[in-house]
């Protein structure tokens, strides 16, 4: 597949392969024709909202004053932003006019383009701001609706992800793509949602928490707190490590070198040890994992959770009880490109079918800061580093 960097237009023309972007991608097919809101999209179908938000991204000049990774994973992001509404189209009539809904794209397209841009060998850092991205591209449409502590908790949050200023130009290219009578109160949101950033200091730079433990429970809303302040608590409390990967992408390898002493509750040798077929449900497997995890958390005993935990319902299983039993949480999230992960798998000693994998793959989840105290992800780099953007050439201002 023709990488999505091969697209990215440049000056002087900043010209946009229409042809070869129609020829490289037969997700499109499935965009061409997807109906539209007839309200929010006069313009037509998915495909050519997909055209006019990525053209007015090429042509506005904040974008273009950005440094050519971001302005690549912005323009992944406008390409794949509405990937799911195929997908997720719901049709009723309201009024006597036939409406069109399209609830829940944002997080399901995220995911779509998680996979789709994995198998491209797209730089993972950008993929995950890509990601970030596509995931939150509607919020700066309605978040200065939200009462104070919400919106700070919003821009906070994104501020550790894609950076709030590039969410805001994607935002804007979205609301010019468009045919619809409000088009104008959509782009005055978004500039609303910038001054909301600049407020809390995190338009271009990561919102300044106290640190990691006031960090994890405000964005998780496990705790109302200020998070520019330090809460106290113990400083040696015990941790919970929650492996994140997808089969053949190292957590043993992992495990063996990092893990040190402390015990580690497998899922993959208890599926071996109930002899269950890992393509079979895998109830009785997760049900004995946690018992054997229940037993080091009322020991406050620091533990490895070691399973592919790709999605965050997932991994939030055994956060909760971790969080409940006072722990600290650390999650490891690993990866390898495509061809190496399945070579990997095919040199285990005991493989998981690639069908097992694809359906993995079609749920992944990249690990958020909102969901531990410590993230770490090797592909990504430090994860606050994603949010500290420079202000392009161009710019408006906040």
């Amino acid at each position: 597949m023709i990488p999505v960097a091969s697209f990215l237009p440049s000056a002087p023309s900043w010209s946009l392969d229409w042809d070869g972007i129609d020829a490289a991608y037969p997700w499109i097919a499935a965009l061409r024709g997807s109906a539209h809101d007839p309200i929010h999209h006069r313009e037509g179908d998915v495909w050519t909202h997909t055209r006019m938000v990525v053209s007015e991204l090429v042509a506005d000049a904040e974008w273009r004053g950005l440094p050519e990774d971001l302005r690549l994973a912005a323009f992944a992001a406008a390409l794949l932003h509405d990937v799911a509404k195929p997908a997720t189209a719901k049709i009723e009539m309201v009024d006597g006019i036939e409406r069109v809904h399209h609830h829940g794209h944002s997080r399901v397209g995220a995911v779509m383009a998680r996979g789709i841009l994995w198998r491209q060998d797209f730089e993972p850092r950008l993929r995950e701001i890509a990601c970030s991205l596509i995931a939150r591209h509607q919020v700066p449409f309605w978040a200065h609706e939200r009462e104070y502590e919400d919106a700070r908790r919003i821009v906070a949050d994104q501020s550790l992800g894609s950076g709030n200023r590039l969410l805001a130009i994607l935002a804007r290219a979205d609301a010019r793509g468009r045919v619809c009578d409000d088009r104008d109160m959509m782009e005055l949101a978004v500039e609303e949602y910038r001054e909301i950033a600049d407020r809390h200091e995190c338009l271009d730079r990561p919102f300044p928490f106290a640190g990691e433990r006031e960090r994890f429970l405000y964005l998780s809303r496990r705790a109302e707190l200020d998070p520019r302040y330090p809460i106290g608590g113990p400083a040696d409390r015990p941790e919970l490590t929650v492996m994140s990967a997808l089969p053949g992408a190292g957590k043993s390898t992992w495990i063996r070198t990092n893990a040190g002493d402390r015990p580690v509750v497998s899922l993959d040798e208890i599926r071996r040890a109930l002899r269950i077929d890992p393509s079979k449900p895998q109830g009785a497997v997760i049900e004995v994992g946690k018992e054997a995890a229940k037993e080091h958390l009322r020991a406050k005993r620091s533990f490895v959770w070691d399973t592919t935990n790709v999605t965050r319902d997932m991994r939030e299983r055994m956060i909760g009880l971790g969080v409940a039993y006072g722990f600290a949480i650390r999650i490891v999230a690993l990866e390898a490109p495509q061809r190496e992960l399945h070579l990997r798998n095919r040199e285990r000693e005991h493989p998981v079918p690639g069908e097992v994998i694809e359906r993995l793959v079609a749920k992944w989840e990249h690990p958020g800061p909102s969901e531990c105290d410590r993230l770490e992800a090797p592909a990504l780099g430090p994860a606050p580093e994603l949010a500290h953007l420079p202000i392009p050439a161009g710019s408006p201002g906040p």
